[in-house]
């Protein structure tokens, strides 16, 4: 144990000291490599807090004599959060326990063609994991409807305006749209690696969160940006290639500081406070990052926030950075993510499926899953003409 607190120490001594560099003047190439170095810091902290932790809890339960089973997350009247449940859910995807059995365990009534739903204290997991390291779907709006049902959306904000005594404001209509969410399945293939025998349950659920939670951020970020609305998510860059939207983009020949007034000019002022830049990291560095004013100085800043992960922004407007293959053929756009509406039941259900690759049964969860658009108000494409 004190090994690894003494690695904890240094490294967020060796954090601490990039944290300093940083707020020196430093070339972009360094910068580079300490975001790297910092990227690094952060996923080895991540791995010596979980020993640091599973160790105490080990020193902990050798000097109770208990397993430590007991502090384990039951939600009373919830079977999905039983140890009996998520025992057996463990047993069903090392493939000891099929699902009948397992769907028995939850005292589900159900005929034999329902699929059983993962215990409550990994969906947990997964939702925890996924709002701390997504990078854009922390910032969208969670609803949960039943797919197929319309539901309003206020596209137009009431004003409140200042009146002579004995007169009164002209009323105001508020325009509504709706949206209608479908229900697609997101199926997530879980590996036959899971040696579960060897495994404690609490290891095991944070390994299966984790495993799906990397496989969650990567499709529904994917069909945020890109999704065709067919059988998925309409995405971002969907919603701006739809005839009819050519308004939301501009077109430009450089992306100098003019041409960035310019954009901060066009913005919705009933929107763009909560705006954000979506652009690929290397368009960031590349094209934006040397950018300066008419007085020479850096329109692009590159800081450390409280946690020690650099936070970009330009003109102090927060910077985001995508993965090219969601961009399309956008060189960035500003969003409102709060008006991106991911609609999740947060239910998990765990099914077999027959790989013929292989010839076995391989565990998957499925889920139902859509994102829309909820209004174009606080959305602008940028493109560079060729």
């Amino acid at each position: 144990m004190n090994q690894l607190l003494e690695k904890l120490k240094a490294l967020k001594n060796e954090r601490a000291a990039l944290a300093t560099e940083v707020a020196g003047e430093i070339t972009p190439d360094r910068l580079s490599e300490i975001e790297t170095r910092s990227s690094a810091i952060d996923t080895e902290l991540a791995h010596l807090d979980k020993q640091i932790e599973m160790q105490a809890r080990l020193n902990s339960n050798a000097i109770q004599g208990t397993s430590g089973l007991e502090d384990e997350l039951v939600l009373v009247g919830n079977p999905l959060g039983s140890p009996e449940y998520r025992n057996g859910f463990k047993r069903y995807v090392g493939h000891l326990m099929n699902k009948t059995e397992l769907r028995d365990l939850s005292g589900a009534t159900a005929t034999s063609d329902v699929a059983p739903f993962i215990p409550i204290t990994i969906s947990s997991k997964i939702i925890e994991i996924v709002e701390k390291t997504g990078t854009f779907l922390s910032l969208a709006t969670k609803t949960n409807v039943k797919g197929g049902y319309q539901v309003p959306v206020q596209e137009l904000i009431p004003t409140a305006t200042w009146q002579a005594e004995g007169t009164a404001a002209t009323g105001q209509k508020l325009k509504f749209g709706v949206i209608k969410f479908g229900a697609y399945k997101l199926q997530i293939r879980l590996p036959r690696t899971f040696e579960v025998e060897k495994m404690t349950l609490e290891v095991f659920e944070q390994k299966i969160a984790e495993y799906a939670a990397k496989a969650i951020i990567k499709a529904e970020e994917a069909g945020m940006f890109i999704g065709t609305g067919e059988g998925q998510m309409t995405g971002i860059i969907t919603t701006l290639d739809k005839p009819g939207n050519e308004s939301l983009i501009k077109t430009i020949t450089a992306f100098d500081y003019k041409t960035l007034l310019e954009i901060e000019g066009s913005l919705d002022e009933d929107k763009e406070e909560n705006m954000i830049w979506a652009m690929p990291r290397k368009t960031f560095y590349s094209q934006v990052l040397s950018m300066v004013d008419s007085q020479k100085q850096p329109i692009a800043r590159v800081s450390l926030g409280l946690d020690g992960k650099p936070v970009y922004a330009l003109l102090g407007r927060p910077v985001k950075f995508a993965k090219p293959s969601n961009m399309g053929s956008y060189f960035g756009f500003i969003f409102d993510f709060a008006d991106y509406f991911i609609n999740d039941n947060d239910e998990m259900s765990a099914r077999d499926f027959y790989d013929s690759d292989i010839d076995a049964d391989v565990r998957q969860l499925t889920s139902l899953v859509d994102g829309q658009v909820a209004t174009t108000q606080g959305l602008l494409g940028i493109k560079l003409s060729a």
